[in-house]
């Protein structure tokens, strides 16, 4: 992995629910897994949590 890639964040949004897709995902290097139809307060709920004030 690159340094400057350290800190960037990766959301997988997929049509797959199961426990199991999650793990995949989260071993694959995603940060956050949503499923589609994506809800859009949870997405900004996630995107709020990783604002980062001056």
């Amino acid at each position: 992995s690159e340094p400057w890639g350290q800190n960037v964040i990766i959301v997988a949004q997929t049509g797959w629910s199961q426990n199991d897709d999650k793990r995949k995902s989260q071993d694959a290097g995603f940060n956050f897994h949503m499923v589609k139809p994506v809800d859009p307060a949870a997405l900004e709920k996630i995107l709020a949590g990783l604002m980062v004030t001056p």
